[in-house]
């Protein structure tokens, strides 16, 4: 499959490079990159069903959907098939320092650069005149600006960040309406007194389901069900990330908001105790490691924690879900249409080029470029 698939997946690249980069006409799109949009116009499973991929094969490369946030039948085949594709061909990395390193030195860059960084410093409203934002306020501060990069979905704009008697246009409302707030997450934390070798475990990444169908795993998220969690030991990339004799693991699996969301205040830190102890038996039924008579600490983020660290709807790191009609190209395609005010530009998980670390670094860079483009006329 994939010495057929290699030169289509390459084109793609390519593809996703013009749309970025400039306003793409759709007579090039057809003449040039026809294999492109026939992947895009396709769900994963259709596309792996097109080139005779058998069911089984397919469920076990699909297994990184969870990455992505969206499953075979949502999920068109392009966003699956180059996600692979990068993986085989590049390898995944690990900074020593996980994603806050990565942060750290874009901060580092920031400052060099003459820039400045406000630490807990949210913003609670945009300033506007007229149709065009002109600044924000933080912490009971006006700060004046010729642009505004949001870090943040339309929804959060539209229902939390918009003056008294100021409303988005009726198309982005509609369009914020149409989309699907994407899957939320639970992650436990846990520290061992015991290496990762000393315990059996091998493997940065163990992804753990309930069903080889990703359709399935995704129907089993409810706080009851199983349906697919991925436990990370970081030791295995780094042996230094914890000290001699011990290691870390991380699970992180889908969320189930209306179960958090109904709980009583009382409820929420017994849920979070169960919850841990739940995972942990699972982990060890599963791969048969024992980890619990080695837990030294434990933590345990709901989606309530992911929400209110992010702020984001439901506490979803992954913006709106991804849908056949709703992916990284008509997105790009649709992208200055779907401005919502002028000189407002809003990057992240919810923009264009979707969610993912790669992907919210491209989002940012593209709206980064418009703005100095547009800075500039």
């Amino acid at each position: 499959m994939w010495p057929a698939l290699s030169p289509a997946v390459k084109k793609g690249g390519e593809a996703l490079t013009y749309i970025n980069n400039q306003h793409p006409s759709q007579l090039t799109l057809l003449t040039k990159y026809g294999d492109f949009l026939k992947m895009c116009a396709c769900s994963a499973r259709e596309g792996f069903q097109a080139v005779g991929v058998p069911d089984k094969a397919a469920h076990l490369m699909e297994t990184y959907w969870s990455y992505l946030g969206g499953t075979e039948d949502q999920m068109d085949f392009f966003t699956m098939i180059v996600m692979l594709y990068n993986y085989l061909t590049q390898r995944p990395a690990m900074p020593a320092h996980k994603s806050h390193e990565m942060s750290l030195a874009l901060v580092d860059s920031l400052y060099r650069h003459g820039g400045n960084i406000w630490y807990n410093c949210e913003v609670s409203q945009l300033l506007m005149d007229g149709q065009q934002v002109t600044g924000v306020i933080a912490n009971g501060h006006e700060i004046h600006s010729h642009f505004v990069i949001a870090d943040v979905s339309p929804t959060t704009i539209i229902t939390k960040l918009l003056p008294k008697g100021v409303s988005a246009p009726k198309q982005n409302i509609k369009l914020t309406n149409a989309r699907k707030f994407a899957y939320s997450l639970e992650t436990m934390y846990i520290g061992l007194n015991k290496s990762a070798e000393e315990l059996g475990i091998r493997d940065y990444s163990t992804f753990i389901v309930n069903d080889l169908d990703p359709v399935k795993q995704a129907a089993a998220t409810s706080h009851n069900q199983k349906g697919t969690f991925i436990a990370n030991c970081l030791n295995c990339f780094v042996p230094d990330a914890s000290p001699k004799g011990t290691c870390t693991l991380f699970f992180t699996t889908m969320g189930d908001p209306k179960y958090w969301a109904n709980l009583k205040p009382e409820e929420y830190f017994r849920a979070k105790n169960q919850r841990m102890k739940d995972w942990a038996d699972h982990y060890e039924r599963c791969t048969g490691i024992h980890i619990r008579p080695y837990i030294e600490e434990a933590s345990f983020a709901s989606d309530v924690t992911f929400a209110r660290y992010l702020g984001t709807p439901n506490g979803s790191p992954y913006g709106y879900q991804i849908q056949r009609w709703d992916n990284i190209v008509p997105r790009l395609i649709n992208m200055d249409k779907e401005q919502m005010f002028s000189h407002l530009e809003i990057t992240g998980a919810a923009a264009e080029n979707i969610d993912g670390y790669n992907c919210c670094y491209t989002n940012g860079f593209l709206h980064a470029q418009k703005v100095i483009k547009e800075a500039a006329q």
